[in-house]
């Protein structure tokens, strides 16, 4: 295990790596003699050689997905006597370096971090402690790094950190607003799902980085650190053609099978959530899929059974949080020995309602319809169907309280376009 602190500087992004001898004979197969010694000649030769090791396994990437450039600074060996190192010894002893990365343009929004210290194929994974600094400041808390999983840190120039939090408390105020400030999504490589229970159908809403989905379903792409719009679009059918063969929903009792109401693949920038950005190219290293799958019901469900069963390294359980209704949102867990949750709903299912409008005016009775219906399409529905059951600052919400806006305004030129049209009421006569 090597230990790196990553400082982010506005100009360049200094990375100090402590990396014990051990690493140094399996990264590099060093024998020792008969007395399993390993002598220093050898130890520090492939101290020299592990310079090289570094910048091609540990990467540092901009918010576009561009790698920068490192190069070593310094290399710290001294710790190796010229007698050679004993084999219960190796991790003990530690060798530093300094590495420099620097980027296209100052004051970068976004870096993504990565390391392939163990390979694709390794027998014992290589785990890396990483701990990310502004200018010198602790920004949040030490990380694993996972071969081939990518961490990435947002920076904030305009209002850079002075001083690390000095306690619990301000460190749960700090962990709060970058709750807010990422419309709860405080993780860039973390898995999110959300489900949601209405009377018109079962709702699951899932966000995940493009390399765990990988790991269920790889997406085939011409260049290994892009997935183009073209090659986006393209995968929309396999991943739908995916989820129907798994993680089965029943409601009453009935299996049903998912539409995949929505696909979209996001960068870093979390404002992409909430305006519903156009699509683009993203980096495979930082792309995240939004998925919206939709079970729809015949009538209001009264019991709904969800099996979760797509598990992996990257994602060894599920945590969900259940939107029931009006009610306030509750969390589950799904784990291989527990991967199903069922819903029973309490009390009677809501009566059918029959929308009539009763007018002595037809031309009246038209548009009124009309507005009721542009107000109540779906997807493109009201507010009120948009946003139910969302919390204040989830993604969803803000796109919600969008559409509405634009249903009202147009239900509103609607409006005065028939009270323009109507003519003017007559005159009683005096």
């Amino acid at each position: 295990m090597s230990n790196t602190l990553a400082d982010c500087r506005e100009d360049e992004v200094r990375v100090t790596l402590r990396v014990m001898l051990e690493d140094l004979v399996l990264f590099h197969g060093l024998k020792a003699n008969s007395e399993t010694i390993f002598s220093a000649a050898d130890l520090r030769a492939a101290a020299k050689k592990h310079e090289a090791f570094l910048l091609k396994h540990f990467s540092v990437r901009d918010g576009q997905g561009q790698s920068l450039k490192g190069a070593v600074v310094s290399r710290d060996d001294s710790v190796i006597p010229d007698d050679g190192v004993r084999l219960e010894d190796l991790m003990k002893l530690i060798a530093v370096y300094e590495l420099k990365y620097t980027p296209a343009k100052p004051k970068p929004a976004f870096l993504t971090f990565t390391q392939t210290f163990g390979g694709e194929k390794t027998v014992v994974p290589s785990i890396m402690e990483f701990m990310p600094l502004q200018t010198g400041v602790w920004i949040e808390k030490p990380v694993q790094l996972q071969p081939g999983q990518p961490h990435t840190v947002a920076l904030d120039w305009e209002n850079p950190p002075d001083q690390a939090p000095q306690n619990w408390r301000e460190l749960r105020k700090k962990r709060a607003e970058e709750f807010q400030k990422r419309l709860g999504i405080t993780s860039y490589s973390g898995l999110y799902s959300y489900i949601y229970l209405t009377d018109r159908e079962v709702r699951h809403e899932i966000l995940v980085p493009l390399l765990t989905f990988e790991k269920w379903l790889p997406l085939p792409r011409a260049n290994p650190e892009f997935l183009e719009v073209a090659e986006q679009e393209a995968a929309r059918q396999k991943i739908a053609e995916w989820f129907r063969g798994r993680n089965p929903v029943e409601i009453d009792g009935v299996p049903v099978q998912p539409i995949l109401q929505r696909l979209q693949f996001f960068g870093l920038d979390i404002r992409d959530f909430a305006q519903n950005a156009e699509p683009r190219r993203v980096s495979a290293y930082q792309a995240r899929l939004g998925i919206i799958l939709v079970y729809p019901a015949k009538a209001p469900p009264n019991r709904v059974r969800l099996t979760w069963d797509s598990f992996q390294e990257a994602a060894p359980f599920l945590r969900s949080v259940v939107y029931d209704h009006e009610k306030d949102p509750t969390e589950e867990y799904f784990v291989r020995d527990q991967p199903r949750w069922e819903w029973t709903r309490e009390g009677n299912p809501p009566a059918t309602h029959n929308f009539k409008y009763h007018t002595r005016d037809r031309s009246r009775k038209i548009h009124l319809r009309k507005i009721y219906a542009l107000l109540n399409r779906r997807p493109a529905c009201s507010r009120s169907h948009c946003t139910r059951g969302y919390s204040r600052n989830h993604p969803m919400r803000r796109i919600g309280s969008t559409i509405a806006g634009g249903a009202c305004v147009l239900a509103g030129m609607l409006f005065l376009a028939y009270a323009r049209r109507r003519p003017p009421p007559k005159r009683q006569k005096p």
